[in-house]
């Protein structure tokens, strides 16, 4: 069996750079590319931590490079600095990058990669999106055709006003302390750059979301940092895993939010999906907020998470030794 395509989109945080891991370990999965938002991170450290980690996991020729997207709302200063972190970690750095990044834009990219898998008859590409979706959607101006050869975006974003309607605290993630005069209501790959939300959940192309109410079932804590470390010796990604998610591990709200969505490409039978009818707010006070309507948009909505399966799932992966 041929493997599946796939493409990722992410933005530097901690949680993004162990997916990245993760899927490197999925043997079923040809990684074709990944490109870098310069979003919750700065792009430059994130492409360069990146390349470092697909060292790590012996696929160093995976292309790699960056959006020229910018941000509607941006993620404030304090977000953005672990990949820089990461960068720094000794494991990363036993030898030094040799891999050139791509120079042409990330935009570019998933248009060449989506039209040559398309040419040659590859399955139709799944492309994951761990941060805003603003590059999908300026690939898809560029080139409408490209459309057709997308199976299915798998996102990490929103926040879904609770079922019990309780709105007396925000449900979103976005913190108006850092980003005065925010919506937090909003999850901030949502409020990141409402319009390409918007623009994706109109597209008609298969769109399996994981909002807030899904991935904040699997937060992270110190104790669950501590269970890397018995066999951070035997395996590289123990110790890596263990490594960055130790520079979080006191950050209030931190949650598998990535590495949640990315384990569904390997075993979506640890999810529960239901498919809603949604919106998105583009203007005002409420933007990024994503809500059900009777003209909405159908979306895959991820409910719940199997928490003890997901877990058993990414120890076993995390054992991989190349």
């Amino acid at each position: 069996m041929s493997k599946q395509p796939l493409i990722i989109l992410q933005d530097g945080a901690v949680d993004e750079l162990i997916s990245v891991a993760l899927v490197a370990t999925m043997k079923d999965i040809d990684l074709l590319g990944i490109v870098v938002v310069n979003a919750d991170c700065l792009a430059a450290p994130t492409v360069d931590v990146t390349q470092k980690v697909l060292n790590l996991m012996q696929q160093p020729n995976v292309p790699i490079t960056t959006s020229t997207a910018r941000a509607v709302n941006a993620f404030p200063w304090a977000y953005r600095q672990y990949s820089m972190m990461a960068n720094l970690l000794p494991m990363l750095n036993v030898t030094p990058n040799t891999v050139t990044p791509s120079q042409v834009s990330g935009e570019q990219m998933l248009v060449d990669l989506i039209q040559n898998n398309m040419q040659y008859g590859g399955n139709p590409i799944k492309i994951v999106v761990l941060s805003p979706m603003t590059p999908l959607t300026s690939a898809l101006a560029m080139n409408p055709n490209i459309k057709k050869g997308i199976a299915e975006i798998i996102w990490m974003g929103g926040a879904l006003e609770p079922a019990n309607g309780n709105c007396n605290l925000p449900y979103g993630n976005v913190d108006p302390g850092l980003a005065p005069g925010a919506n937090a209501n909003a999850e901030w790959n949502a409020y990141w750059d409402p319009f390409a939300v918007q623009d994706i959940l109109a597209s008609g192309i298969p769109l399996t979301m994981f909002p807030l109410n899904a991935t904040n079932q699997v937060m992270l804590s110190s104790e669950i940092v501590l269970k890397f470390a018995p066999e951070s010796a035997k395996y590289p990604l123990y110790a890596l895993a263990g490594q960055m998610y130790s520079t979080v591990a006191f950050e209030a709200g931190y949650a598998f939010w990535d590495t949640v969505t990315t384990a569904y490409i390997d075993q979506p039978s640890l999810y529960t999906i239901e498919q809603q009818l949604l919106l998105n707010i583009t203007e005002g006070d409420n933007q990024g907020n994503i809500y059900q309507d009777p003209n909405g948009y159908p979306v895959n909505v991820v409910t719940n998470i199997d928490v003890s399966g997901f877990y058993k799932y990414l120890f076993q992966q995390l054992t991989w030794v190349g």
